[in-house]
């Protein structure tokens, strides 16, 4: 992941020329069956689906699940959260909504569920399923859940964490999902946005047009 995090200082942006992280478009929901496809079942990641009360059950094993990722490393807890502190404003701009949350709300919600989704790789790419805290039926569904459109965290947030002497091997964890051994991440010509976008570079090769967005999931055109 050092080589991701290379490409994001060399690239020194502030934010997207456009919202990379945006609602699935309404025309899709208005079928019900197709809606929810997009609708997470047991744990939300980032703001769109905040609150819901289905998914509320996931929210103290966020706190487990930061605990265990930001142990055993010689950074404190604190000096995690500052680093998802310096990137909030950025990771904000990523998004096509504006949301009713404040400044330490959305830093905190970037942290507990970044730990949350490294902590989750971390163990599945380990074999050591056993350190998540939910149960062992609802892991499927936690892996379906973070490659939602409407549920992905800017990949900034996922390498503050990862910063702190705290790698976690996506490649790995990619090609067990996948089944195949992909392009490794370095080979990007871009760091990637989110963890989907990762997913569909990996798949399908970078896009042709550079920056790629419009096949990121960015918000409409104006």
């Amino acid at each position: 992941m050092a080589d991701l995090h290379d490409k994001r200082e060399q690239e020194k942006i502030s934010a997207p020329a456009k919202p990379l992280i945006c609602k699935a478009p309404e025309f899709l929901r208005m079928d019900e069956k197709i809606a929810k496809s997009f609708d997470p079942k047991v744990v939300a990641i980032g703001p769109y689906h905040r609150g819901r009360a289905h998914l509320e059950p996931a929210e103290d094993n966020k706190r487990a699940a930061a605990l265990k990722f930001t142990s055993g490393s010689e950074h404190s807890i604190a000096e995690f959260y500052d680093k998802i502190r310096n990137v909030a404003t950025e990771a904000r701009n990523f998004y096509a909504d504006a949301f009713e949350l404040t400044e330490e709300e959305f830093a905190l919600m970037l942290f507990f569920d970044g730990c949350f989704v490294l902590h989750f790789i971390d163990c599945y790419i380990k074999g050591e399923m056993e350190e998540v805290t939910m149960s062992t039926q609802l892991h499927g569904f936690i892996g379906r859940d973070m490659f939602l459109l409407e549920n992905q965290l800017p990949f900034v947030v996922l390498d503050a964490l990862m910063s702190l002497n705290k790698p976690v091997n996506l490649d790995k964890f990619f090609d067990e999902i996948i089944g195949t051994r992909l392009k490794p991440s370095s080979s990007a010509l871009r760091a990637p946005y989110h963890l989907l976008d990762l997913l569909r570079t990996k798949l399908l090769g970078p896009p042709e047009n550079g920056r790629g967005q419009q096949q990121s999931g960015q918000g409409p055109a104006d």
